[in-house]
C-alpha cells in the first residue's frame, strides 16, 4: 500500500507541477498582452489561451508573480522537521492536501495501535 499511495502522491506532485508549468506561460502571456496594450484593452485569459492552444475555460491562473517572484517557497513541518519546497499556488494546494491526508492517515494508524509504524511508514 505504502508503494501505491507514495506513487500516487509523486503524480499528483508531478501533475502539479506540469500544470503550473502552462499556468506560469499562460500568466506571462496575459502579463505581457497588458503591458504592450494597457489595462484597457487587456484581453481575458481564455482568449489569451486560445491563442497558444488552451482551453482555459475551467481554469484558475494566478498573477505571474505567483509563479515567478523571487524563489516562491512553501514550508511543511512533519515530525518537527521542516521540509521546503517549489511553490507554486498548484503545487502547494497538493502538497498541503497530501500532508493531511498524511496526518489522517497517522491518526488512524496511531488508533489502531500502529503509532510507532505511523510515524515511520508515512514521514
Amino acid at each position: 500500500m505504502r508503494s501505491s499511495l507514495t506513487d500516487a502522491e509523486r503524480a499528483a506532485r508531478e501533475a502539479a507541477d506540469a500544470f503550473d508549468g502552462v499556468a506560469c506561460e499562460l500568466a506571462q502571456a496575459v502579463a505581457d498582452q497588458v503591458d504592450v496594450a494597457g489595462w484597457d484593452e487587456a484581453l481575458p485569459l481564455t482568449t489569451v489561451a486560445g491563442e497558444l492552444g488552451y482551453d482555459a475555460s475551467d481554469w484558475t491562473v494566478h498573477h505571474v508573480d505567483d509563479y515567478t517572484h523571487p524563489l516562491p517557497q512553501y514550508r511543511i513541518v512533519r515530525d518537527g522537521v521542516d521540509h521546503y519546497g517549489r511553490a507554486t499556488p498548484l503545487t502547494v494546494s497538493v502538497t498541503q492536501l497530501i500532508e493531511e491526508q498524511r496526518e489522517r492517515l497517522r491518526e488512524v494508524a496511531a488508533l489502531v495501535g500502529e503509532h510507532d509504524q505511523a510515524h515511520h511508514t508515512l514521514a
